[in-house]
């Protein structure tokens, strides 16, 4: 009997324990590539200015709206890759599996009524229990980036890898496995 004469032996399904490792291999590598982007652009800051004051640094740091951008466009970079490499291991069409598929212009535009009804509403909301509509550390985050750069990240960037890690990954990986 030829090798290629034996039956190929089907792929597990995935299991809720795979997809929990995987999932939290892909959150491992999110929260390093945070941390590594944060950090470099630190180092580099005390390359310029060594007599920066690094807990004050670190104290802005979360409305550094240049160290969130390159941030997000490293996650999604390398998470977005690693994200369809996992989903390859056990899939013949990772990006069909990710549920990655075209959406047609009628849609969104019918899609665009309840987003903006729900912020109209989700503002007035705010305003009436006395908070601010833009919370201050995003008052930060808008004067410290050139605003192209911020609108990229937020709009593009960062919903990318999340639609394909939670929703696409995630959620397909659960479904797949019969939850």
């Amino acid at each position: 009997m030829r090798e290629s004469d034996v039956p190929e032996k089907p792929r597990p399904r995935w299991s809720i324990a795979r997809t929990a490792g995987y999932s939290l291999l892909v959150v491992i590598a999110f929260l390093t590539v945070q941390t590594a982007v944060m950090v470099a652009v630190l180092v580099l800051q005390l390359a310029v200015d060594p007599t920066l004051n690094i807990r004050a640094w670190f104290a802005q740091a979360e409305s550094n709206g240049f160290v969130l951008c390159l941030a997000t466009f490293a996650t999604t970079l390398l998470c977005v890759p690693l994200v369809k490499f996992l989903a390859g291991r056990r899939e013949d069409e990772p990006w069909a599996f990710l549920r990655l598929v075209p959406v047609d212009a009628r849609s969104i535009l019918i899609w665009m009524g309840p987003m903006v009804a729900f912020i109209l509403v989700s503002d007035l909301l705010t305003i009436a229990v006395g908070r601010p509509v833009v919370p201050e550390f995003m008052t930060g985050v808008y004067a410290s980036v050139h605003p192209a750069l911020l609108f990229v990240a937020l709009v593009f960037s960062a919903p990318l890898f999340e639609e394909i890690f939670c929703r696409g990954f995630i959620i397909g990986a659960l479904e797949a496995s019969g939850v």
